[in-house]
């Protein structure tokens, strides 16, 4: 997620905005950036002495999907973009029943993904 904020940052005079979603269906978790720069992120091949351009191949490399919604309007001035990934848990391994550890007072979430809420 950092490589995402640090390329909105770098890349727009305004604010950037950071989306984290949970659905209890697949892809179930996505991260999404936003922020008003012109032009649309692309992956590129660093050389070995470059200090930049690894942003979206570790992206890629890390998540289950990734992708950007161009949200450029020019005839109403409106320039901007989102870029997001994605991340499916795991499936439990053979013998996890799927339960979480107990924290008090917490949100925790168990091996499948269920949020359960624990006691105060």
């Amino acid at each position: 997620m950092s490589e995402l904020v640090t390329n909105a940052y770098r890349n727009t005079t305004t604010d950037a905005y950071v989306s984290m979603d949970w659905e209890p269906t697949s892809p179930d978790f996505r991260v999404t950036v936003w922020d008003s720069g012109e032009g649309l992120p692309r992956p590129v091949v660093a050389r070995a002495d470059d200090e930049n351009g690894r942003g979206l191949t570790l992206v890629e490399s890390c998540s289950d999907a990734w992708g950007v919604h161009d949200y450029t309007d020019k005839d109403a001035g409106v320039t901007g973009k989102a870029v997001w990934f994605t991340l499916a848990p795991s499936p439990p391994a053979m013998g996890q029943t799927g339960q979480s550890s107990t924290r008090t007072g917490h949100r925790m979430w168990t091996a499948y993904g269920t949020p359960e809420e624990t006691a105060p």
